[in-house]
């Protein structure tokens, strides 16, 4: 599935299925319309055709890049290529399985079954020979040659976490040390278990059609046996599977990549049949001897531990990924739940009951002017570090910094029955640590801080929102408004809330009345409340 996804500060963050034609631009008839100023109407124009991707531009007014080059002709997209259309940065993803799939086919043709088959564990004819034995100087050297190859291979393919490189490299040394003219790599699919290609060779151009057959791939995993065929043509075993006749392949090896799961702590006891690596040849009758196969075969069973190896390393470079940018968002306990897949994080906008929290700096433009802005940096992160581990203690999420200011959420995109009570006791927390934090600071000889914090509570929709160059999580609504208008209006060291807020914590919290308030974008004056404490003993110190 070929797809572009939007590239945020972060990464891509939205991906869109391409289709036969996808036509991109500002106007919303597009099938895949951007909210970009700098885009036309009708920008630009992505096309299926000749087993790719192509983009061509649409006469648009600033033009499209592809990689930074602005495009002048049709340009067919590979895995990565990083489109710019107006201010807006797509990226292009394609799994090279689907470029691969219009080549490769699994011959469903044939009629019959193979009556014998060649197991790649039997001993029997398949070792090599002691050298003394050997008459002929030309077989020792290619079975030597053949040695050495796969001692390369196996050192290559032990030390590679990349799969893309794995698989070409599985086949590169593979054609080179039995002399296969062409060969395919077919894993299986964790969602359906079906075949699919994921890397194709030649020794000779490009492969535009590969036809595998289905008589040998059924035997192969039926039986888990690796299957040898001297002379497609002749030989009686396939006299029946017309796709291996008709091509005129006249010799063919193909064995199962299975990997022994019992001789790994990290998996349960059974095999894992990963897929299959098949090479044939259509030029030399009897290309293959029976100690090829023995030494595919085995070279297939250290590949399979590489590819289970490179596979987990993939996992958990994925899994720091996303523990590093939730990390950001949430405490490191419910970051640890969504790891697990105890907590399900969802995309799209959601309504939501939740609880905001703004808080900023008194007077922070004018101790801007007064110091270096290398000092200003250094004052907001040491304050931001404290902020936000207790934004964290209390279960909250952190939306993001504006400036001096601190908004944080509780309720989304986790949800929590108090979420309106532990975004109170995270402010009160808050106004205490700041004495502490000013504490040090006076030590220092530097100048005290004071903030001033809004809380608000009610129905919000939450959800990966933005413009198309850059999105992220974050929640909208009269709530959020509402908190960062208390959060203006409140003064040093005030907490000041909403009635719904002073309604939900009840006894729990002591709140005082203020006069109503005229809050920006309210018609009416705003019913406020300054928190003077917790009833309960709030813990402050976690």
């Amino acid at each position: 599935m070929a797809r572009l996804a939007f590239l945020g500060a972060e990464g891509p963050v939205q991906e869109v299925r391409l289709a036969q034609r996808t036509r991109i631009g500002r106007d919303a008839g597009q099938d895949f319309a951007i909210p970009d100023r700098g885009a036309s109407k009708e920008h630009a124009v992505i096309v299926q055709k000749d087993g790719g991707f192509w983009i061509e531009d649409a006469g648009s007014r600033n033009g499209t890049f592809v990689n930074r080059k602005k495009l002048e002709q049709p340009h067919a997209l590979v895995e990565g290529d990083e489109l710019i259309i107006g201010l807006t940065r797509l990226v292009f993803r394609e799994d090279p399985s689907d470029r691969l799939a219009n080549k490769v086919t699994i011959d469903a043709t044939l009629a019959g079954a193979i009556h014998q088959r060649l197991r790649g564990t039997d001993d029997d004819g398949l070792s090599f020979k002691p050298a003394s034995e050997i008459r002929d100087r030309r077989q020792l050297e290619r079975d030597y040659e053949k040695l050495r190859i796969a001692n390369e291979l196996s050192q290559a393919v032990s030390g590679e976490t990349d799969l893309r490189r794995l698989f070409d490299v599985i086949l590169e040394r593979g054609l080179a040390m039995f002399g296969a003219d062409r060969g395919v790599i077919l894993l299986t699919r964790p969602d359906t278990g079906e075949l699919e290609p994921v890397a194709l060779r030649a020794t000779k151009g490009d492969v535009q059609r590969f036809a595998v057959s289905r008589t040998i791939i059924e035997t192969v995993i039926a039986e888990s046996a690796a299957v040898l065929s001297t002379d497609a043509q002749q030989d009686e075993r396939f006299a029946r599977a017309q796709s291996v006749v008709m091509s005129g392949i006249k010799a063919t090896m193909a064995v199962p990549l299975i990997h022994p799961r019992g001789s790994s702590s990290e998996a349960p006891d059974g095999d894992e049949f990963l897929g299959i690596v098949y090479l044939d040849s259509k030029l030399t009758a009897g290309a293959f001897a029976d100690k090829d196969l023995s030494l595919l075969n085995g070279f297939a069973r250290q590949a399979a531990k590489a590819i289970v190896h490179a596979r987990l390393v993939e996992q958990r470079e994925r899994d720091l990924v996303a523990r590093g940018q939730l990390s950001r968002l949430l405490a490191p306990a419910l970051v640890d739940q969504v790891m697990s897949g105890a907590l399900e994080l969802t995309r799209g906008g959601d309504l939501r009951a939740a609880s905001v929290l703004f808080s900023d700096i008194r007077g922070f433009t004018p101790l801007s002017e007064r110091f270096h802005p290398q000092e200003i940096v250094g004052l907001l992160n040491d304050y931001f570090d404290v902020m936000v581990d207790i934004v964290f203690r209390w279960g909250g999420t952190l939306d993001k910094f504006i400036g001096d200011a601190v908004m944080a959420i509780w309720g989304a995109p986790i949800g929590d029955d108090d979420h309106c009570y532990n975004a109170v006791a995270a402010a009160l927390e808050m106004q205490v640590a700041l004495d502490e934090f000013n504490q040090g600071r006076a030590i220092g000889g530097q100048p005290a801080i004071a903030i001033g914090i809004g809380v608000a509570t009610g129905e919000l929709v939450a959800g990966y929102m933005g413009s198309s160059r850059a999105m992220g999580y974050t929640v909208i609504g009269d709530v959020v408004n509402t908190a960062a208008r208390l959060c203006s209006a409140a003064a040093a060291g005030d907490v000041l809330v909403t009635a719904p807020v002073r309604d939900w914590v009840g006894e729990r919290i002591e709140c005082q009345a203020l006069p109503p308030k005229s809050l920006k974008g309210k018609a009416e004056p705003v019913p406020i409340f300054r928190v003077l404490g917790a009833w309960d003993a709030v813990d402050v110190d976690g």
